[in-house]
């Protein structure tokens, strides 16, 4: 068969039309002035990167990793390691220790070997503090509860929807059966050591730290340090390493 110039024309429009539909975008989507930050893009795309296995292993149908449910045995070992082998235990409890006795009233009949020996029974007051509520946060009441102690990532990519799941897990958490229940665990054991703190915590001069209402500004603080503590160091700090590690 033979075409003719009409032919012709509607074969090239066709060519042209279709290459057009292949180059331009679908949905051009404008840039918005409130899109997040470089590092956290960066940071979502690592964690996507690493979504489907984990270190060689399985994941369930959500992203998240399956696990067999720790023996109390087990919990305990693990409680006694992050309370007492972990050394980030005594770096943060230092730190605290130090801005403390820093906010505290000047004594000054007090000398130098005076102001030392009391920063030292701080450090001591705040880490037996802190040991007493991973001991039973961590260990003794995930094995009466029959709670896992061990955080669980979330399965989302975008920063906020899992800063707030890192903030959510202090008050919600898994149970030995796999199902998500409210932190027993974690709640009794910040205020059980909070209250435990009355028998060791003294007052200072325009300061008092014990009785009801320091045994709840310290639950107050330990919640707020647990949240902390899981949106850096437990949700995003394997993402960051990685990043960095990329440089």
């Amino acid at each position: 068969a033979t075409c003719t110039p009409d032919d012709d024309d509607a074969t090239t429009t066709t060519v042209a039309h279709a290459t057009a539909a292949a180059v331009a975008p679908a949905n051009p989507r404008p840039k918005m002035f409130n899109e997040p930050p470089p590092v956290f893009s960066t940071i979502a795309s690592a964690r996507s990167d690493n979504r489907q296995t984990s270190g060689g292993r399985t994941t369930q149908a959500n992203g998240s990793p399956a696990r067999a449910p720790l023996t109390s045995e087990q919990k305990m070992k693990r409680a006694f390691r992050s309370a007492f082998l972990n050394p980030g235990g005594y770096i943060g409890t230092g730190i605290g220790a130090a801005i403390t006795q820093a906010t505290e009233e000047d004594q000054p009949q007090k000398t130098t070997e005076d102001r030392f020996a009391d920063g030292l029974s701080r450090f001591a007051i705040n880490f037996g503090t802190r040991s007493t509520r991973v001991l039973l946060g961590s260990g003794v009441y995930p094995s009466l509860f029959k709670q896992d102690p061990r955080y669980r990532p979330s399965d989302k990519k975008e920063f906020g929807a899992r800063t707030l799941h890192a903030v959510s897990r202090v008050f919600v958490t898994d149970g030995d059966n796999g199902k998500p229940q409210p932190n027993y665990s974690r709640l009794a054991g910040n205020i059980s050591a909070a209250a435990l703190a009355n028998v060791w915590e003294r007052d200072t001069p325009g300061r008092d730290r014990t009785g009801a209402r320091p045994t709840l500004r310290r639950f107050g603080i330990s919640l707020g340090v647990d949240a902390v503590n899981f949106i850096i160091f437990q949700e995003f700090w394997p993402d960051i390493k990685r990043v960095f590690g990329r440089e």
